[in-house]
């Protein structure tokens, strides 16, 4: 199951997992809670918004405390007309994290030169020693 706390930001302290860009000040900083399940359902919560999240029953907006949602069925956050697929297409993208360094040193035991070896008077380098 996942849980996302969607709004238009904030409440609280508590920051919304789903932030509604184009949503007016009619959709409360964290307006809903939306939870999918495994099966695939979603379930929204209204998280007591001051104007309050409605849907459609018998042709007309109904208030929606708790309810299970269609995908595609319309949903109205105060004066915001939206839908579930509509609310997930604005999650953030999930963050991967950064590949593992590779080691800094050669590991191929095979490719490591064995013998003496000494500094270039040149350039400092080091060198396989020469055979006098």
């Amino acid at each position: 199951m996942k849980s996302y706390l969607v709004g238009r930001g904030q409440k609280q302290g508590r920051k919304a997992d789903i932030v509604l860009a184009d949503s007016d000040t009619s959709v409360s900083g964290i307006h809903l809670e939306l939870l999918i399940e495994k099966a695939g359902r979603y379930y929204v919560t209204d998280y007591n918004s001051i104007n309050g999240t409605f849907h459609i029953v018998d042709n007309q907006w109904q208030p929606l405390k708790q309810a299970y949602i269609k995908l595609d069925e319309p949903l109205l956050l105060g004066r915001y007309q939206t839908c579930v697929r509509k609310i997930l297409e604005q999650r953030p993208a999930e963050r991967k994290p950064p590949p593992k360094p590779k080691p800094a040193i050669n590991t191929d035991i095979e490719s490591i030169q064995t013998g003496s070896v000494e500094r270039d008077p040149e350039t400092g380098d080091i060198i396989p020693a020469q055979k006098y």
